[in-house]
């Protein structure tokens, strides 16, 4: 898993609701982004749970009330302290 329990990280500001996104493991479907979802594009989380049910992997993030509802996985997150998440709030302004 690219990421832990606990990692501060970045959902993704290019994300576009209705489309699918790929797991790490190129052999597994595509984990679909829900329109619903669009709202916590370039927002930073923590996450709170991480799943590998067989190579896909899934991530719960500190969503409040709606945490039960979203997983999110790696192509739809950044690591806020790397350097791609600087680039892409530089992307932002």
């Amino acid at each position: 898993m690219k990421y832990k329990v606990g990692d501060r990280v970045m959902v993704r500001t290019d994300l576009v609701g209705g489309l699918e996104y790929p797991y790490s493991n190129p052999s597994r479907r595509k984990l679909y982004f829900a329109s619903a979802m669009e709202k916590f594009r370039g927002e930073e989380y923590e996450i709170v749970a991480s799943l590998d049910d067989y190579g896909c992997e899934t991530y719960s993030l500190s969503l409040g009330e709606e945490e039960p509802k979203w997983v999110f996985n790696d192509a739809m997150l950044i690591l806020v302290d790397g350097l791609r998440s600087l680039i892409c709030k530089r992307n932002i302004k």
